[in-house]
């Protein structure tokens, strides 16, 4: 059990950042590998790693995230409307690109469900600390508009990022930055067109669960609470990666992103 503790850490508060959530759960699951002869706590983690259920209480928990970001936008109502709907027009505009990401994403999810594609985690997390990296250009327009072939690139990169070690967030962010977006308003849309896929995929493995008679058994009174305060954290730390991109200051993350490619390169 307290494997699975932890687990929800990295899944709940690492969500949060774009540093790759799973590819940092797959990290653990080798290092897991590597110690388990020598320590039975470790010994314990990697046996719960196998749990049969594991995907779908990870997408289950990605409901976690829906609410922090949901309450992330909620408090920054004033500035959304000015940057994403200062007129229908403009409010429809971003509508669409979001259908259309999340669509080429869902083609994505289906094409990798249908043949087996893969690269070394350590290649991802390369790729990672390159995008972020790549946020340090201050090349943005304060007046850059929605175009359709934006929606192209932000769902090709939402759907490469399925890939391990490729943060989401730091793809779609990066992306953002490529096509005129300032960082902030960068984040924003990663965040937005990243709602309705997680929402859709926390519902539905939600829904497996309690078909499977597992939800009772697994979210009990004390997971609950764990996870409120994971949650809590979890809302704490999108705070501060929000406000590292209103000051520009992204790369730190693309720095840190050394530490997990020097570990995937030993496990």
């Amino acid at each position: 059990m307290v494997y699975f503790y932890i687990w929800m850490v990295v899944q709940i508060v690492v969500e949060s950042l774009p540093v790759s959530s799973s590819g940092h759960q797959l990290l653990l699951e080798r290092l897991g590998t590597c110690f388990s002869l020598q320590n039975s706590f470790v010994q314990e983690l990697f046996f719960l790693l196998d749990f049969s259920i594991k995907k779908i209480v990870d997408h289950s928990l990605h409901l976690v995230t829906v609410v922090i970001i949901g309450i992330t936008f909620f408090k920054r109502q004033r500035e959304l409307f000015p940057l994403f709907a200062p007129t229908m027009h403009r409010f429809f505009s971003w509508c669409a690109i979001i259908v259309v990401a999340d669509l080429i994403t869902a083609l994505f999810y289906l094409l990798f469900g249908f043949y087996t594609v893969s690269i070394p985690l350590v290649l991802g997390f390369v790729i990672t600390c390159v995008l972020l990296l790549s946020t340090i250009s201050n090349h943005t327009n304060a007046h850059a508009l929605p175009r359709w072939w934006h929606a192209l690139l932000l769902g090709t990169a939402q759907g490469i990022s399925l890939l391990p070690g490729i943060s989401r967030f730091a793809s779609t962010v990066a992306v953002g930055k490529w096509c005129g977006y300032s960082l902030y308003q960068s984040v924003l849309v990663s965040l937005l067109i990243e709602m309705p896929l997680i929402g859709a995929a926390g519902l539905y493995a939600l829904l497996k669960l309690y078909k499977q008679e597992l939800l009772g058994q697994i979210f009990t009174s004390a997971v609950v609470v764990f996870i409120f305060v994971a949650g809590a954290v979890s809302f704490f730390v999108l705070e501060w990666v929000i406000r590292r991109a209103q000051r520009e200051q992204w790369w730190w993350f693309g720095i840190y992103m050394v530490l997990p490619i020097v570990i995937a390169l030993f496990v």
